[in-house]
């Protein structure tokens, strides 16, 4: 069974947690699957659109509570 790396960003809002994030999936996502969840509907969506404008990410899957499954 391969090894599974767990990451948790907690800290202020406003301290530059999406951002680091963001700067990092290029490095993740080579063999992996990433997931990640926010406190809010806005913010998963504004998430996912800088994900796809920033880092080139235009194959990201939102799941939340206004939609099931969503392809950006």
């Amino acid at each position: 069974m391969k090894e599974k790396t767990l990451f948790i960003a907690e800290a202020l809002p406003g301290s530059g947690k999406s951002t680091k994030f963001i700067q990092s999936i290029p490095q993740l996502i080579i063999d992996n699957n990433i997931v990640y969840a926010m406190p809010t509907n806005k913010l998963i969506k504004e998430l996912a659109l800088d994900i796809n404008v920033k880092a080139g990410i235009a194959s990201s899957i939102v799941i939340n509570s206004e939609v099931v499954l969503h392809t950006l």
